[in-house]
C-alpha cells in the first residue's frame, strides 16, 4: 500500500481485557499498522491486561467509562463518562476529517458500536464499521434485552459495514441487515505474544489427576460453568479421577466456587483466575471442555485445535464446521448428565488422541486473506 496515503483507522473496543472480541481488535489493530495505517486504538474501559500487546505504532486512549467491577450498573457518572468520551472521539475525527484524511472507524461490541456510531453521525465519507462477534445480542437483564437488540439494528443498518467473523452469525444475525451492508471476514489466528509462566506451569503440574479437563472463559452465566461443575461431579461419583481447570474471571466466581464445595469436589476444580494466553499450557490437559450457550466462532476452541488438544462443546456458533472429522465430540444437550457422559466417551476415546487440530486451523484461517479482506473494506 502507498504509504503516501494518510488512512486513518480508529479502533473502539469495551475493554482490553482477554475476551476474544479485545483480542481480535488488538491483533487487527497491529497488523494494519504494520501495513502503513494510522491506527488509533479507543479503550472504554481503564483496566486493562492487553495494553502491552499493543503495537508502540498504535495510539492508545482509554477512558474510564464504566468500572471493572462487572455487576457495577450504570449510574449518572457512567453517562457522563461515555458522553465524554464520544465527544473527544468525535472532535478528533473532526480534526482529521479538516484534513480531507480517509477515515475509518471500528467498532467490537455493544457499547463501541454505539459510541462508534454518535462519533461519526453527520460527517460524510467517514466509514463507520461495527464487527460483531457473538451469535446473538446478550444481555445481563430481561428489561434490556429488547433494547440492545433495537439499538443494534438501528445502529448496524445506519453504518456503512457489518462485519461478521462466523456463517452462523452471519446467517442468524446479519438477516436483520441490508444486504450490501453485510460482510462475512474470518477471525485472525491470534499466535503467542507472551512466554511461557513456570509458577502458572507449576500450579497445573501440582494438580493434576489422571484425567484433567481444561476450560477457558469469563465466569459469567453464558457459559453454564455450572452444569460442567455438576458433570465432573458426577464422573467423580464413578470413581473416575478427573479435575477440570478453569481459566477465567468474572461476577460468577464466588456462586462457582461455593457449588463446587457442596458436591464436595472442591479438590477436583481448579480455579486459575486470569492467566494470559491460557492455551501456552493446554499440552497438560486431555481435553477441553466448552459449555456455553452462544458462541460465534470460539477463539478458545480454535486456540484448542491449532494446539491438538480434544475438544467436547456444546452445539453453539460455528463449532460444528470446526469439530468436524473427528476433532471433537458435539455435545446433544447442555445438562450435566449429557456433558458427564460425553466427557467419559472422549476421555477414553483413543481416537481423540489424533485430531489434526493444528492442520486444519493452519488451513482455515489464513491471516494475510483475513487483513486482505480488511483492508479492502476500510479503502472502499
Amino acid at each position: 500500500m502507498n504509504k503516501e496515503i494518510n488512512n486513518i483507522v480508529y479502533f473502539v473496543s469495551s475493554s482490553l481485557n482477554l475476551g476474544g472480541a479485545e483480542i481480535q481488535s488488538v491483533e487487527l489493530a497491529n497488523e494494519l499498522s504494520e501495513k502503513g495505517f494510522e491506527v488509533r486504538f479507543y479503550s472504554l474501559k481503564y483496566d486493562n491486561i492487553l495494553r502491552n500487546y499493543i503495537s508502540k505504532n498504535v495510539n492508545l486512549r482509554e477512558f474510564k467509562i464504566y468500572s471493572t467491577k462487572t455487576k457495577e450498573k450504570p449510574t449518572l457518572g457512567t453517562v457522563y463518562w461515555w458522553l465524554k468520551a464520544i465527544s473527544q472521539l468525535r472532535n478528533e475525527i473532526k480534526q482529521d476529517y479538516k484534513s480531507n484524511q480517509n477515515i475509518s472507524v471500528i467498532s467490537f461490541m455493544y457499547h463501541s458500536w454505539v459510541t462508534g456510531f454518535f462519533a461519526t453521525l453527520f460527517f460524510k465519507d467517514v466509514k463507520n464499521i461495527i464487527a460483531v462477534r457473538s451469535s446473538k445480542i446478550a444481555s445481563r437483564g430481561k428489561n434490556t434485552k429488547f433494547l440492545r437488540f433495537f439499538v443494534y439494528i438501528f445502529v448496524a443498518n445506519l453504518s456503512d459495514f457489518v462485519v461478521f467473523n462466523s456463517h452462523f452469525s452471519f446467517k442468524k444475525l446479519g438477516k436483520y441487515i441490508i444486504r450490501n451492508k453485510r460482510v462475512y471476514i474470518n477471525n485472525l489466528l491470534v499466535k503467542s505474544k507472551s512466554s511461557y509462566n513456570p509458577d502458572i506451569n507449576e500450579k497445573i503440574f501440582s494438580r493434576k489427576s489422571k484425567f484433567n479437563i481444561v476450560s477457558v472463559g469469563r465466569l459469567d452465566k453464558l457459559k453454564n460453568y455450572p452444569q460442567s461443575i455438576k458433570a465432573i461431579s458426577l464422573l467423580i461419583q464413578e470413581k473416575i479421577d478427573v479435575k477440570l481447570f478453569i481459566f477465567g474471571i468474572g461476577e460468577e466466581y464466588l456462586e462457582l466456587k461455593n457449588l463446587a464445595e457442596d458436591l464436595g469436589i472442591d479438590k477436583n476444580i481448579v480455579f486459575m483466575d486470569r492467566v494470559e494466553e491460557p492455551f501456552l499450557y493446554f499440552e497438560h490437559f486431555d481435553l477441553l471442555l466448552q459449555t456455553s450457550k452462544h458462541e460465534s466462532f470460539p477463539n478458545s476452541i480454535v486456540e484448542a485445535l491449532y494446539k491438538d488438544l480434544y475438544v467436547v462443546s456444546t452445539d453453539v456458533g460455528d463449532v460444528q464446521i470446526l469439530l468436524e472429522s473427528n476433532r471433537g465430540h458435539m455435545l446433544e444437550g447442555d445438562n450435566s448428565k449429557i456433558i458427564a457422559e460425553t466427557l467419559k466417551k472422549a476421555l477414553f476415546d483413543r481416537k481423540s488422541k489424533t485430531t489434526k487440530g493444528k492442520e486444519f486451523i493452519d488451513n482455515y484461517l489464513n491471516n494475510i486473506e483475513t487483513v486482505n479482506e480488511w483492508e479492502k473494506l476500510i479503502l472502499l
